[in-house]
């Protein structure tokens, strides 16, 4: 499938042109904090989308529990050359603490069940009752976990602590900071759970009030992949663009839509997996009190800015749903 540049270079161009200015509003609309899931892309370092940096001496702890439902037969059912038909159910434990010589720093723990996960079930009825959609899932059982390409090796998942990995920021001008991190090699790169080697990357963030209720996130990165010691075909750089536009309600509930594209981690030479990686995902954000936050979030594999692929569907997991706590300490 023909891939467009025009939605990079407008995402890309938008993170530069508001410029360098006032960010006081920026933590009432801080984006959902998710990633693409995909198995293949899963194992390196994406930056989490996480919103403006803390206040001086601030510390914040987010528990974030995401289900992602990945199934992708090629080229049918009856002659499965390749197939993605597995779930991540991942736990990521993450600390950020903001010094007091402006620089912040993060620690993210990811705890891994690469495996047949408990969605298909509810996959299935969503696809039947609001889309009309007949597919894959109708022709194989419930719980496989089998990651099969004709370039790679072929895995059934693993369960375990997923690649730990660091972060620096720092603030560049009031609306708009920088960060550099690391991915270590922690997680089982059979199963999966990391790439068995070191990522590193750097990326801006940035936040632009639009009117009393409503404020734009925006997020540019590029990643050095460390060459996987499981899959065979990584590829030596990588990218993330991401855009939200939240809605504040109330002093207490914001709704968030949010487009997420990537890079894909691999270049397996099947078009299909090796395209643009895109999620779409919409968000409801609740303020518990002063200190807690509470978001529930839902992602499907639409990529709004390639409208070359047949009804926005791109390459990702299917149906994803996740639950963050974020906590001020």
């Amino acid at each position: 499938m023909k891939e467009t540049l025009g939605g990079y270079k407008v995402l890309i161009g938008c993170v530069f042109a508001l410029g360098l200015v006032g960010f006081a509003e920026g933590q009432q609309y801080a984006p959902i904090s998710t990633r693409d899931a995909r198995p293949f892309n899963l194992p390196f370092f994406r930056f989490p989308f996480s919103g403006p940096l803390l206040k001086s001496g601030q510390s914040q702890a987010e528990f974030d529990f995401e289900a992602a439902n990945s199934m992708t037969i090629l080229p049918d059912s009856a002659n499965p050359v390749f197939q993605e038909d597995i779930e991540a159910d991942i736990l990521e434990c993450r600390y950020q603490k903001m010094m007091p010589s402006g620089w912040q720093w993060g620690v993210d723990v990811p705890f891994v069940d690469m495996g047949p996960g408990f969605m298909d079930p509810m996959i299935t009825w969503y696809h039947r009752a609001f889309l009309s959609l007949l597919n894959d899932r109708n022709t194989f059982r419930f719980g496989r976990h089998i990651v099969q390409s004709p370039n790679e090796p072929t895995s059934n998942g693993g369960l375990g602590v997923g690649d730990v990995s660091a972060t620096l920021a720092h603030w560049l001008g009031s609306r708009t900071f920088a960060s550099v991190g690391v991915k270590l090699p922690t997680g089982n790169p059979n199963g999966l759970l990391g790439s068995g080697n070191f990522d590193l990357g750097l990326q801006l963030e940035q936040f632009e009030p639009l009117g009393k209720n409503w404020g734009l996130s925006l997020q540019a990165a590029g990643i050095y992949q460390g060459a996987s010691t499981f899959l065979r075909h990584s590829l030596v750089w990588g990218y993330q663009l991401s855009a939200a536009l939240t809605l504040r309600q109330n002093s207490r509930d914001c709704w968030t839509v949010q487009l997420q594209r990537e890079s894909s981690a691999l270049k397996t030479g099947i078009p299909v997996s090796d395209q643009i990686q895109a999620i779409t995902s919409v968000g409801y954000r609740r303020k518990i009190n002063p200190r807690d936050f509470l978001t529930f979030y839902f992602s499907e594999d639409l990529d709004l800015l390639n409208p070359n692929l047949p009804n926005g569907v791109g390459i990702g997991p299917d149906f994803t749903i996740g639950v963050n706590l974020t906590t001020m300490l």
